[in-house]
């Protein structure tokens, strides 16, 4: 997934594609969801959509934090 271009945030549309990637997965059974992202991009985003942190990868350089998230469909 690609970041998101500044015009285009907190208009709703990360929501929207979130909640469709989340029904079009249950869809045929699915029944978690998981992703990453960094400090630097959006790891709030994905707690405010109900992900939770199951893991962080902190060996990255200038204190840059990967995070992992999942969520129960």
């Amino acid at each position: 997934m690609t970041d998101i271009a500044n015009e285009y945030r907190n208009k709703g549309y990360g929501k929207i594609m979130i909640a469709e990637a989340e029904r079009l997965g249950k869809e045929p059974g699915c029944i978690f969801a998981h992703t990453s992202t960094f400090t630097y991009q959006s790891p709030e985003f994905y707690k405010r959509m109900d992900y939770e942190i199951f893991a962080v990868n902190d060996e990255y350089p200038e204190d840059i934090k990967q995070f992992f998230f999942k969520k129960k469909l």
